[in-house]
């Protein structure tokens, strides 16, 4: 009897920790646009809460410059009340304009990157590995801003140093993390000292 016991209390906490660590192994995944399903983007391109500009940027029929639509558009994308899939279908609208970005509008998205950073450290940090080109152009954009912070030209909110300890802060915790934060900062430590 008491083996039989012993062997029950084995097994519910090899259950237990089964499932604590499942849980944790599917905290650790961020979704993004292009894993999505053909059905999950219809559905998220026909939520009354997608921003139309976003939709006809997405089908091409929107060109992101240097103008009010288009900041209008970016802040949309950074606000703090989107769902995730908003947010989802908005990184990746932000991704493609950061990526396909030139002149005028290249100067402006540092501060945009930054603040979606801020906000979703996770998701972003995540795609880094996966997507090497957005890690750069994220890492050069933000580096340019800092540079421009230090001389005293750029209104964004947090210097490179406050920004940081941000996201460090938020991030503590997720180990894996750590070297591609590493990896990130020496982006920006580059463009910013490319700058000189």
């Amino acid at each position: 009897m008491k083996n039989f016991m012993l062997i029950t209390f084995l097994l519910i906490l090899f259950t237990v920790n089964n499932k604590a660590a499942n849980q944790q192994k599917n905290c650790n995944k961020e979704i993004y646009w292009e894993n999505l399903s053909k059905t999950e983007q219809e559905n998220i391109l026909h939520s009354p809460q997608i921003d139309k500009n976003a939709i006809k940027y997405y089908h091409g029929s929107f060109k992101a410059t240097d103008n009010q639509q288009t900041e209008d558009l970016l802040r949309r994308i950074i606000s703090e009340n989107n769902l995730t899939k908003e947010t989802v279908f908005y990184f990746y609208i932000l991704n493609q304009i950061c990526l396909k970005s030139d002149g005028a509008l290249s100067e402006i998205l540092g501060g945009y990157c930054m603040k979606f950073l801020l906000r979703n450290p996770a998701l972003v940090l995540r795609y880094f590995q996966q997507n090497k080109k957005v890690e750069r152009v994220y890492g050069e954009f933000i580096g340019y801003e800092f540079y421009f912070k230090e001389e005293g030209t750029s209104d964004i909110e947090y210097n490179y140093k406050d920004f940081k300890r941000i996201i460090d802060r938020k991030i503590n915790g997720y180990k894996e993390l750590k070297n591609i934060l590493v990896k990130f900062y020496g982006i920006i430590e580059s463009a910013m000292k490319n700058m000189d």
